[in-house]
């Protein structure tokens, strides 16, 4: 019993019935783990057509695969980022700052020891963000926001949602994405209950300069810290919920550091991107963060109407690099075959329109991969190329990581 209870302490993994589960690198199940962004039963019930549809593909590149596949969501990021680490499971859907935290050693070869990236993901670009940077890409990736960006950002959202009378996700996706631009970043956006803004005489079109927006900003952040209705992510290492939210209050914002620690530690948790999304409609939370639209998150109706109609995005952070999905090395020792027919498999699944809801749960639109035909040294290079440019992201976010180690 002992043993049993130790196993389920490291995974951390759930199940639709919500009972813990023991990935192991052991039996016949190829585990796929995702993380928690919205409601872990939300995500199973979505995601779990995913079983059958992959192992059929499987077994069209190799009939003689037999191995069943198992879908389970994590309690967190870092026990998604611990099971790949140690080869409790096969696969994870994870944001490249939880990936990067459990990857392992850097090998001569410039790839990690412990996990590898399978598929780098791509996402619809965000209209508002095409309005503000004036379709150039390029440049919204690239620049580091300011008081006047994030400003601009924000105000480009509002226009568009304060415009119209939101009732549905796919109306949502209709005037916040654009399917024909794949883009490879997503943005973390600050996002605040209007009656909290109102009382706080907060109006992003009334103030005159960036200067005023800023020091405006500060204070709503304080007002709401105070109020303990300020919330963020649980975990410490969640891109667009804690890691980038914090390096946009200090290099766009100029907090200093202990400003930074005090709201990282007196903030209140959110428990996903659904959740702290409705709560913001209701006005149990004043201010939460979220990529960019976790009101689309909200599948019911009533409810998204209600989260277009009293939230408002009042911040934008830096770009981030788009998530993918990644693979334990232990697990996959001795199985490069089958890594491969994953890769294609998956490509072939995201690119049916029919399995778009599947891989909407993180706005996946299509995956880039090394050639089909790549050889081992041509896989590495592709896999290191990828993991030193999350190595550079995370070389932004060091003051912020710092800051969490120092208070956690």
């Amino acid at each position: 019993m002992k043993k049993i209870l130790s196993v389920l302490a490291t995974t951390s993994i759930m199940t639709a019935a919500t009972s813990s589960v023991v990935a192991c690198n052991s039996g016949n199940n190829l585990i796929i783990t995702f993380i928690p962004s919205r409601d872990p039963i939300e995500v199973l019930k979505t995601v779990k057509p995913l079983e059958n549809l992959l192992k059929t593909k499987l077994k069209e590149k190799d009939s003689s695969f037999a191995m069943n596949i198992k879908i389970v969501t994590s309690t967190s990021y870092e026990a998604a980022g611990e099971a790949l680490k140690n080869g409790k499971t096969a696969l994870v859907f994870l944001p490249t700052g939880t990936y990067s935290n459990y990857r392992g050693t850097k090998q001569e070869n410039g790839t990690y020891d412990k996990a590898g990236v399978l598929l780098s993901a791509a996402r619809a670009s965000m209209i508002p963000d095409l309005n503000y940077f004036k379709d150039d890409l390029g440049a919204a990736e690239a620049k580091e926001i300011d008081p006047a960006d994030s400003w601009g950002i924000s105000k480009a959202y509002n226009e568009i949602t304060d415009q119209h009378k939101i009732t549905s996700p796919d109306q949502a996706s209709e005037l916040l994405e654009d399917q024909t631009k794949e883009a490879q970043y997503y943005r973390s956006l600050i996002y605040a209950n209007k009656d909290f803004l109102a009382e706080n005489h907060y109006d992003l079109s009334k103030f005159a300069t960036a200067e005023e927006y800023k020091t405006a900003t500060i204070d709503l952040l304080k007002k709401g810290l105070d109020e303990k209705k300020l919330f963020m992510g649980k975990g410490t290492t969640s891109n667009a919920s804690v890691l980038y939210p914090l390096l946009w209050m200090k290099n766009t914002l100029g907090m200093s550091p202990e400003e930074i620690a005090q709201i990282y530690t007196q903030k209140q948790e959110q428990q996903s991107y659904t959740q702290i999304a409705s709560s913001l409609a209701t006005g149990q939370a004043a201010i939460g963060v979220g990529y960019g639209d976790i009101r689309r998150d909200i599948l019911n109706n009533a409810d998204i109407e209600k989260a277009y109609d009293k939230v408002a995005v009042i911040g934008a952070g830096n770009a981030i690099l788009n998530d993918g999905i990644e693979y334990s090395r232990q697990w996959f020792s001795g199985r490069s075959d089958l890594l491969a027919n994953l890769r294609t498999s998956f490509k072939d699944l995201i690119a049916d329109k029919n399995n778009k809801n599947i891989f909407d749960v993180y706005s996946h639109t299509s995956y880039s991969s090394p050639a089909d035909d790549a050889t081992g040294p041509e896989i590495s290079a592709w896999e290191a190329n990828l993991d030193s440019l999350y190595t550079k992201a995370n070389e932004t976010l060091k003051d912020i990581t710092d800051i969490i180690k120092d208070v956690a």
